[in-house]
């Protein structure tokens, strides 16, 4: 006999003295029972590994997805890199080349206006000794002679203007741009797996 309240087996005294209210089945009654429960028990339990082995194989193909993407990302940002690299070098041939005119041009400039100065100078200085002997040296007749065309000189002198010389049209200045985002390469994007 087998006391199911109790979960023991029994003699058949022990079931009047001490099981009589209890729930009492015979051994081969209560050992089918348990085989069947067992049996109940271990088909679902079948079930749930099956629905682990699903999400087992689920978790490997996101792992393996994750760092396949993971190795497809580093390879994109690579070459995003490499790419805004080029793009960056680009830029800094074209801003030295346009450099490089700019400051020709502005040096070939000043150097003619500097050649035009120093003949004005040169000039000035020839005409100041020329009259300075002429009023020391000259004879009346030299300096009668000499008067249309010193006059000339000196006039056309006295109208030279000097060059107005402005450093800020001279000076090559450069003017960052901060049109670029802090993220020039991108961000990264996180999206539920489904």
């Amino acid at each position: 006999l087998y006391c199911t309240t109790c979960s023991v087996w029994l003699c058949v005294l022990c079931l009047v003295l001490e099981h009589k209210d209890h729930n009492c089945c015979g051994i081969r009654k209560q050992i089918a029972t348990q085989k069947n429960e067992f049996r109940e028990m271990l088909g679902t339990v079948e079930e749930n590994e099956r629905k682990f082995s699903k999400t087992q194989g689920d978790l490997e193909l996101l792992i393996d997805k994750l760092n396949s993407g993971k190795y497809n990302m580093e390879e994109l940002i690579r070459a995003r890199v490499t790419a805004a690299i080029e793009k960056v070098k680009e830029e800094e041939d074209r801003l030295l080349n346009e450099l490089k005119e700019l400051h020709s041009a502005r040096i070939q400039k000043l150097q003619e206006d500097l050649m035009r100065t120093e003949n004005v100078l040169k000039r000035m200085s020839a005409s100041k000794s020329l009259v300075s002997q002429l009023l020391r040296y000259a004879t009346e007749q030299e300096v009668l002679e000499l008067q249309g065309s010193i006059k000339s000189a000196l006039n056309s002198l006295r109208e030279e203007k000097p060059l107005n010389v402005q450093m800020a049209n001279t000076v090559i200045d450069f003017q960052e741009c901060w049109v670029y985002p802090e993220k020039l390469l991108g961000n990264l994007i996180i999206t539920k797996c489904e």
